[in-house]
């Protein structure tokens, strides 16, 4: 299998320079998909008979404004230059896998699953049973089909750790395959039939006393879960369209599909690869816009504080001026009059008084390095306050 990223630009280039169907064989997809694929992403196609007419009347219809994200787009090619979306089987050289009778020589994960389920309860309310411990495989079947399902992944654990494959279980009881070193969540899966649960009989009522609701049957679960027999095997992953997860539970027995699961396994790890990829891109270019979006904001504050800053210093250079006019003013009246030794002496100290405040206001007095300083400290919680506005691009 192979994988193909084109960006929006590049695909756009390409379907506006050749047929669909010429397109699509180069990159090794049907010309159907290549047209989903280019709608999905909001990329126009030429229309039918385009590359019919005259190359003077041809015109290209512009890419619209991006409208989801900046990651790439991703095409999924098996070698035989069919799109993955479209197997439902990846046929490989694996082995017929056989299912043992028993559970003698079971895998160690298997054998500690049957030890963690002895004294389990099958819980009809979940459809699932409650083990002791949690250093088990992720079954969840009925108690019925509990042997068959651990002797199906047994056989199922060793063939796909022939082929490379690796199992764990975590600490929260969740079981990871691992392939290729990428990592996938898997569990088994019985389908299940809900029903309704019986009533049981209303308490007897003492002679001479009045019958009186049973408030108990109230939060008695009024359905059951229980089993069909229908078992598949599961891998957690949102793949594309026709990507197989999920074995079992339909026409095919889950025995009979063990071959194609193994084989199925490489395709799996390079699509989840893939798909994680695409998700990390996506997610770093989500955090690089919205970095961008606080910068911006931070920017914005700044000059904001900063225009604040300046204009109150120029009201207050005026304010300044103005008292030294003032007192300009009032030296010049009043020394024009022959006053008294003493009111001159207070005319003198209040004058003083007065050039001193002009001059404490005045922000042209103050050193250089205050004057022409324009740090700004914006507070701690700023960033979480910057409002994002809700894009396609998020």
């Amino acid at each position: 299998m192979r994988v193909v990223t084109l960006t929006r630009e590049e695909l756009h280039l390409k379907v506006w320079s050749a047929p669909l169907r010429t397109v699509a064989a180069e990159i090794g997809i049907s010309d159907v998909g290549l047209s989903k694929a280019c709608k999905r992403h909001d990329i126009p196609t030429p229309k039918q008979g385009y590359w019919l007419r005259r190359g003077d009347r041809k015109k290209t219809i512009p890419l619209p404004p991006k409208h989801k994200d900046d990651s790439q787009i991703t095409f999924y090619i098996n070698d035989s230059g069919v799109q993955t979306g479209s197997i439902k089987t990846l046929k490989l050289e694996v082995d017929t896998i056989e299912i043992p009778s028993d559970l003698k020589s079971a895998h160690p994960l298997v054998r500690a699953t049957q030890e963690s389920s002895r004294g389990a309860t099958f819980v009809e309310a979940k459809g699932k049973q409650e083990f002791r411990t949690r250093g088990h495989l992720d079954v969840r079947v009925s108690p019925e089909q509990f042997d068959r399902t651990l002797r199906i992944a047994s056989a199922l654990i060793f063939a796909s750790e022939a082929q490379g494959a690796k199992w764990a279980i975590d600490e929260n009881g969740s079981t990871w395959l691992s392939f290729d070193s990428q990592r996938m969540q898997v569990y088994f899966l019985e389908k299940m039939s809900r029903v309704p649960r019986p009533e049981p009989p209303a308490p007897p009522v003492k002679k001479g006393e009045q019958s009186r609701p049973y408030f108990a049957d109230l939060l008695r679960p009024r359905w059951k879960m229980i089993g069909t027999g229908l078992v598949s095997f599961v891998v957690e992953a949102h793949l594309p369209n026709g990507i197989q997860c999920k074995w079992g539970a339909g026409k095919h027995q889950l025995e009979t599909q063990l071959t194609a699961i193994v084989a199925h396994l490489p395709v799996l790890a390079i699509a989840i690869k893939a798909m994680n990829d695409e998700y990390e891109a996506r997610q770093i270019a989500s955090e690089r816009r919205r970095q961008a979006r606080i910068q911006a904001a931070r920017d914005a504050e700044t000059t904001k504080i900063l225009r604040d800053r300046l204009v109150q210093a120029a009201q207050a250079h005026q304010s300044a001026a103005a008292i030294r006019n003032y007192c300009l003013d009032v030296a010049n009246r009043y020394y024009r009059l022959e006053l008294a030794a003493d009111d001159r002496a207070k005319l003198d100290d209040w004058l003083s008084w007065a050039r001193q405040q002009a001059d404490h206001i005045d922000p042209a007095g103050q050193p250089f390095a205050s004057l022409v300083d324009r740090t700004v400290t914006l507070a701690a919680d700023f960033d979480r306050t910057v409002r994002h506005p809700f894009s396609r691009d998020d």
